[in-house]
């Protein structure tokens, strides 16, 4: 059997989208990082994975703790209930708040606590694969999380979950560069804090998640968590599971030639209509009860 780890990045509980469009306005919090969540619990359920990462910002804000507790805790354990273990670290946005929420919730294993790396295997029959976690020990770290670190390897491809500031020197958000990373001998690195994702592939995934949700006009595309499938001792697939409650996209539409104004409506609503199929088509095959019966989407145009 092959261990299938979902890897989720920022999702910071507690916020809601903003610059929505009127008749979008007052559906913030079902289109927000509350019910991505939901959205992933049901469908990580629905595809028996293994286990679930968080690379850190789960939590928006020190004063959400209380939403953040209610809606991680529920998630958790339904995890949990099904033999799914969950692992996450803290960033700069829950240095303080997310320990405090694991203390509180049995089945949340906390890794890298101080500022320390921890590591934990996880294995499912003969396949195994070995987590390296750090995080923030405060809210702002100037010195590379990498420095002096050693990784001994463990059975199994070996992740790191890093919350990080990559290729940013001066930064304050626990700067990191790329030839560290690669030079750290691990076989990928799932990494939090920037909203955007990369490109992962098998079998060497390294870069950031990205967010789980557009939560403003500048989060365009596909969000969601990634899925690693680790068969024969490595990483053979990564596919991102684009569940994101709201899609933003930003689109270029040529109106050369146009002459009446009726005529560019129809040219964007065929656009639409091409945008609507590639989404969907993008989306994973497991589905759940909460993206069976449609999905939300809001497309500013400028």
């Amino acid at each position: 059997m092959p261990l299938r780890l979902l890897a989720i990045g920022d999702m910071h509980l507690g916020r809601r989208p903003s610059r929505l469009p009127p008749a979008l306005a007052h559906r913030a919090r079902e289109l927000g990082p509350s019910e991505a969540w939901a959205r992933i619990v049901d469908a990580a359920l629905e595809a028996e994975i293994d286990a679930a990462v968080l690379a850190g910002d789960v939590v928006d804000r020190e004063n959400d703790f209380f939403e953040a507790f209610r809606e991680l805790r529920a998630g958790v354990e339904r995890l949990a209930t099904a033999g799914i273990r969950v692992f996450g670290v803290a960033g700069n946005h829950d240095v303080a708040v997310l320990p405090r929420l694991a203390g509180q919730i049995d089945a949340f294993e906390f890794l890298g606590q101080g500022g320390n790396w921890q590591v934990v295997d996880i294995g499912v029959g003969a396949e195994k694969a070995a987590l390296w976690g750090w995080s923030f020990p405060m809210s702002r770290v100037s010195e590379s999380p990498l420095a002096g670190a050693k990784f001994s390897r463990r059975p199994g491809p070996n992740l790191g979950l890093l919350h990080c500031d990559r290729d940013q020197a001066g930064s304050s958000y626990a700067p990191v560069s790329g030839r560290e990373l690669e030079g750290a001998g691990l076989a990928g690195w799932l990494l939090g804090h920037i909203h955007q994702p990369d490109a992962l592939a098998a079998p060497h995934p390294s870069g950031y998640l990205g967010s789980v949700t557009g939560t403003d006009p500048g989060e365009s595309g596909a969000r969601g968590p990634w899925l690693l499938t680790v068969d024969g001792g490595r990483v053979r697939e990564v596919t991102q599971w684009a569940l994101a409650p709201l899609r933003w996209e930003r689109m270029e539409v040529d109106i050369e030639g146009i002459q009446e104004p009726e005529h560019a409506r129809d040219r964007l609503l065929n656009w639409l209509q091409e945008l609507d199929v590639a989404v969907s088509a993008g989306y994973p095959s497991a589905r759940c009860p909460r993206t069976a019966g449609g999905l939300h989407r809001s497309l500013p145009f400028r």
